[in-house]
């Protein structure tokens, strides 16, 4: 349905769990929204590749939970050029490199917003270099009302931040 879809469509997705491929990646304006909220709607990981990554500024992703995520940054998600991420849970996902691991649960790069969302029990590992082990915001990014709990810095050489890391901007309301 996503390949099909046109700038400004909805998506919808059905309740279940999703286990694709690989990660959903979003290069269009559309919304894509779990019919029946992040309790119905899982996206896994299968820790093999991260859940969702946003390429486009009107890219919006609501309603899902992502769990089981794993990539060098943004385990589960990976929000690039300001698209919006809301009413999600982000759990159980890792950022995993042997250099550098950022943001087990979420990487904001240069913008974009998660809001009203639960980010809890992400890390990073396998890294001599580990930040932000529940989100990473590079250049800017917000994240609005959400609760972020039990995340942790481990196996890193270099652990920083197992909540929030802000590298050159971003901001937490």
């Amino acid at each position: 349905a996503l390949r099909e879809a046109w700038l400004g469509d909805t998506v919808l997705v059905t309740n279940g769990t999703y286990s694709p491929a690989s990660q959903v990646y979003v290069d269009k304006g559309v919304i894509i929204r779990g019919v029946n909220g992040a309790g119905a709607t899982t996206v896994d990981g299968s820790l093999v590749h991260r859940c969702f990554d946003l390429a486009h500024s009107n890219a919006t992703v609501s309603g899902f939970t992502m769990t089981r995520g794993m990539e060098a940054r943004g385990g589960g998600l990976y929000i690039q050029a300001n698209g919006t991420v809301s009413n999600c849970i982000i759990a159980g996902n890792i950022a995993s490199d042997t250099a550098k691991a950022r943001g087990g649960g979420v990487y904001l790069d240069g913008g974009g917003l998660l809001a009203d969302s639960v980010v809890r029990s992400n890390s990073f590992r396998d890294s001599t270099y580990g930040e932000g082990a529940a989100a990473y915001l590079y250049q800017g990014g917000t994240i609005s009302n959400c609760l972020i709990q039990y995340n942790w810095a481990t196996n890193a050489g270099s652990a920083k931040a197992g909540g929030l890391y802000f590298r050159s901007g971003g901001q937490a309301q």
